[in-house]
């Protein structure tokens, strides 16, 4: 989500010489570090889910999977050089830890 929310202000940081997390990776790699970020999330889920985490838990998470998917498009879409959306980049790395968080509180809070 960082990396995400950091996309738009890439080259006023690069100009003025902040060393934010995304300068320091560069834009190529943050966007394949981005994707494996949201992979390796879902994956350990499913390994939780494997090694007896409650279904009340697991399966409300995969709701913020759609919106994962959605962002991994739109940052492949930047990378191909389409027009960037980035207020729905901005919104959609929200929303998906914002969810994410909510939906896993709950999950526990139930138990």
């Amino acid at each position: 989500a960082l990396i995400a929310w950091d996309f738009p202000l890439y080259a006023a940081h690069l100009r003025h010489d902040e060393r934010t997390l995304l300068v320091r990776l560069d834009w190529r790699l943050a966007m394949r570090l981005h994707d494996a970020a949201w992979l390796a999330g879902f994956v350990l889920l499913g390994v939780d889910a494997w090694l007896g985490l409650p279904p009340e838990i697991v399966l409300p998470c995969i709701m913020p999977l759609m919106a994962a998917a959605a962002q991994v498009w739109l940052m492949r879409r930047i990378a191909q050089g389409a027009r960037p959306l980035w207020g729905w980049l901005r919104a959609n790395a929200v929303l998906i830890v914002g969810l994410t968080v909510y939906l896993l509180a709950v999950g526990f809070w139930r138990l």
